[in-house]
């Protein structure tokens, strides 16, 4: 319901974006397991070298929190 990053200009928020790192899942829905939060947390990662490399891998993740 609310975006990820706020600004007074379409350039303060694209610079947000670039730099800030997103506000943790569980800060907004709190009844969210944590294991899934990690997830989303890595999914979100600036960083592409933190971030899942192959759809696959997150896909496995995900089928573990069902178990």
């Amino acid at each position: 319901g609310t975006l990820p990053f706020g600004g007074g200009t379409p350039m303060e928020v694209l610079l947000k974006h670039l730099s800030d790192p997103p506000v943790p899942p569980r800060e907004r829905w709190t009844d969210i397991p944590e294991r899934l939060e990690r997830l989303l947390v890595r999914c979100l990662e600036k960083d592409p070298e933190q971030r899942f490399a192959r759809i696959d891998e997150l896909q496995r993740e995900l089928d573990q929190l069902s178990t």
